[in-house]
């Protein structure tokens, strides 16, 4: 079973827009959040946020491969076996994201 807890965040006035761009029916932030994280039904402001925290922690996880990647490169450190681990990391990341 899954739980979920309330937590409170503050935005300032600008990014109620964005919220509301992510939020709204129709929009193309909204269909374009739906297609990165479809496991969230996007119907609510509250569920726009934490559709976006989870892409946003998606996004951050796929950069921190490819910079630790990219650093292995610059160091002479990737041969085929590290190149294949980074490939198989990636594969796995997805896997579970489209498994939501």
């Amino acid at each position: 079973m899954c739980g979920m807890k309330r937590r409170t965040a503050g935005f300032l006035d600008a990014e109620d827009d964005l919220l509301v761009a992510y939020s709204t029916e129709g929009t193309p932030g909204r269909e374009a959040l739906q297609q990165v994280v479809p496991e969230v039904p996007v119907d609510s402001v509250s569920s726009a946020i934490r559709a976006l925290v989870i892409a946003g922690h998606r996004s951050l996880a796929v950069d921190q491969l490819r910079q630790s990647y990219d650093a292995a490169v610059a160091a002479g450190d990737v041969d085929e076996e590290a190149a294949s681990w980074y490939r198989g990391v990636a594969t796995t990341l997805a896997e579970i994201w489209d498994a939501g």
